[in-house]
């Protein structure tokens, strides 16, 4: 059996943006992921990251190598370094970065759960359109950079 570890972070385009902070990139066009990056802006009480839609022209530039079906099937979170992850593994360290969840997040890593957290995302998000339906709508988050 395979060991259960984090999957290698893709790294972003040349010529991107220098960022002070971790830039979560989500589907602004999609009521659910607008919804959930809403909520996620108000976990995050210490402004630990960035945020853009994927529609946003300032999020061009971390858009381009990511082919258009995952552009829109999940969300990013750019390191200043220039990584990214996708997905379930961007939940994780979403979670590790805002204050009340990290030790929720720290706990996922070290018990090795990033595989389960990302088959839950990928559950969830290939129902999100259905999922719209019965949440709010409004604007999603923009703080940048």
């Amino acid at each position: 059996m395979a060991e259960d570890r984090d999957p290698p972070a893709a790294p972003v385009g040349a010529g991107t943006p220098r960022l002070v902070r971790p830039l979560l990139l989500y589907n602004g066009g999609c009521q659910f992921c607008r919804w959930v990056a809403r909520i996620v802006d108000r976990l995050d009480r210490d402004d630990a990251l960035a945020y853009l839609s994927i529609w946003d022209d300032d999020a061009r530039p971390f858009m381009e190598v990511i082919p258009m079906p995952e552009r829109v099937a999940v969300w990013h979170l750019v390191m200043p370094d220039g990584s990214r992850r996708s997905g379930g593994p961007a939940v994780v360290d979403v979670l590790e970065r805002l204050g009340w969840t990290g030790w929720f997040g720290r706990l996922c890593r070290a018990l090795r759960l990033t595989r389960l957290v990302d088959a839950g995302y990928d559950f969830v998000s290939k129902r999100k359109s259905r999922l719209s339906h019965h949440v709010p709508d409004g604007p999603g988050p923009r703080r940048f950079p």
